[in-house]
């Protein structure tokens, strides 16, 4: 079968979590002002590709907080306040996972 395309896909989890900074951001899909809350989504396994920055409305757990029909084209920007929040939250967990690896080799 020559010609076939295959494309592999891991799993990818959420890594990090963390509240927006801005109190109520307007959802597209909700039609109101709604907290939101910012995601760190990757492979939790050694990866080429960086986790991805991901913003998911608290009510309807979906992003759209771009006007329909329009998408955010290059990097999403991500509040430094967020960012930081979610480095933090991130490398908790790193080191949690690692912990609970170590004491279940002894």
């Amino acid at each position: 079968m020559a010609g076939d395309i295959h494309v592999l896909r891991t799993p990818a989890e959420v890594l990090a979590e963390a509240a927006d900074d801005r109190p109520n951001r307007f959802c597209f899909q909700c039609r109101r002002r709604t907290a939101h809350r910012w995601f760190l989504i990757g492979d939790p396994n050694p990866s080429y590709y960086e986790p991805t920055p991901d913003c998911r409305c608290e009510r309807c757990g979906e992003d759209h907080t771009a006007f329909p029909g329009c998408f955010w084209d290059g990097p999403r920007p991500v509040p430094a306040s967020v960012a930081t929040a979610l480095a933090t939250d991130f490398r908790g967990r790193r080191s949690a996972a690692s912990e609970s690896e170590e004491s279940e080799t002894r």
